[in-house]
């Protein structure tokens, strides 16, 4: 039994290696035709973490790729001062204490996550348009 076993997965390996670098190849594909179909879309992506270092490289990588353009709200010597090493060429800052559209950008924030339930608390996630603001200016 465990000869055949053995017999069988000594026969099959290849085969079972060649469907998986089959199917690597099809996933890079799709990613990058995801690419390829962001890019040409030219979409703004409004971040509004702009203390978290993962969302500050995940934005510079994004316009250095040209998936789309990156507005990361913040401010901006505490962003670079955070993480020296990550290249914001391309990327929009905007430091929403200072900002005049602070409030425009807490409305849309708020219209967007509308009906959407935090999964901690069971509350809605921001109460009213003054919620919101907060949440960006923390």
């Amino acid at each position: 039994m465990v000869n055949d076993i053995l017999h069988y997965l000594a026969k099959n390996t290849k085969r079972f290696f060649r469907k998986i670098k089959g199917w690597e190849y099809i996933m890079s594909n799709v990613l990058e035709n995801i690419k390829k179909k962001a890019s040409e879309l030219n979409k703004n992506i409004v971040l509004p973490e702009g203390e978290d270092s993962r969302v500050v490289k995940a934005a510079a990588q994004t316009v250095k790729e040209g998936l789309a353009k990156v507005t990361l709200l913040g401010n901006l010597e505490e962003i670079k001062k955070a993480n020296p090493d990550v290249c914001l060429d391309g990327v929009n800052v905007i430091d929403p204490v200072t900002n005049e559209k602070t409030m425009a950008y807490a409305e849309m924030l708020f219209k967007a996550r509308a009906g959407k339930i935090n999964k901690k608390t069971g509350a809605p996630e921001y109460a009213d348009v003054e919620a919101a603001k907060a949440s960006i200016l923390k």
